[in-house]
């Protein structure tokens, strides 16, 4: 059940950093660092939301211990 709660807020902050990308205003274009930080900030975003959902549909897999006797 963590998993699934976990994997919704991570889903949410990825949501809401592509939001902020989107509507967030673009400083001068010159800056070649500043734009590549931009794109692996979205790659970041999207990663988030895919692996957020991913947790919060299957909630992961249940570890089930085997002892040796």
């Amino acid at each position: 059940m963590v998993k699934r709660i976990l994997g919704g807020l991570l889903a949410l902050w990825g949501i809401a950093i592509i939001a902020n990308k989107l509507m967030g205003n673009n400083p001068e274009s010159g800056n070649e660092a500043y734009a590549a930080g931009q794109i692996v900030g979205l790659i970041l975003g999207g990663l988030f939301i895919i692996v957020g959902l991913y947790y919060a549909v299957k909630g992961g897999k249940k570890q089930e211990l085997e002892t040796k006797e």
